[in-house]
């Protein structure tokens, strides 16, 4: 969210998952955060709820944002698929990525470097998340009590789809 407000949008979109998933309830805090410390106001209308994270869930979103009075200039997105369905959609209503609307995702799947334009993503190391979801299950079987979430560094992943120009595509870590 920041990045995307750093490119000068004041109209950002938030798509995730359903409200009971730790996962999107992070995501919401931070698009929260960064538009209270940069000091501006969330628009309810720019939240969307998707289901699942497919192709379908993110064309879904795009077309619901679409309707709105004002649409937003910019989408983060709470999966790289969801992003994908979006950045499909959006030339439906001949609307271009990024010259119309930015789009960023999350997770940094292999296709994510290879649409067009290429999605600049929040890279999610799952193979460390993974080894971090088995040794805290393991400590909370031995301990018999819940642990804590998992978390791991993530990184944003600078390509295309942002509105970033060649020569500034980079990665840097959130």
């Amino acid at each position: 969210t920041m990045h995307l407000i750093e490119h000068g949008h004041q109209r950002i979109a938030c798509v995730c998952g359903p409200a009971a998933w730790i996962s999107s309830q992070r995501l919401t805090s931070g698009y929260v955060k960064a538009h209270a410390a940069a000091g501006m106001a969330v628009d309810d209308s720019l939240r969307v709820s998707v289901d699942d994270h497919t192709l379908e869930a993110g064309m879904m979103a795009a077309r619901r944002l679409l309707e709105l009075d004002e649409p937003p200039t910019a989408i983060m997105c709470a999966g790289d698929v969801v992003a994908l369905g979006i950045i499909h959609e959006l030339p439906q209503a001949e609307l271009g990525v990024p010259e119309d609307i930015a789009v960023i995702g999350y997770g940094d799947i292999p296709f994510a470097a290879v649409s067009v334009p290429a999605l600049s993503t929040i890279r999610l190391p799952a193979a460390d998340l993974g080894r971090r979801a088995v040794e805290v299950l393991r400590m909370a079987i031995d301990a018999g009590t819940t642990q804590p979430p998992v978390t791991v560094p993530t990184s944003l992943v600078l390509r295309r789809s942002c509105g970033c120009s060649p020569d500034l595509i980079e990665e840097r870590r959130v």
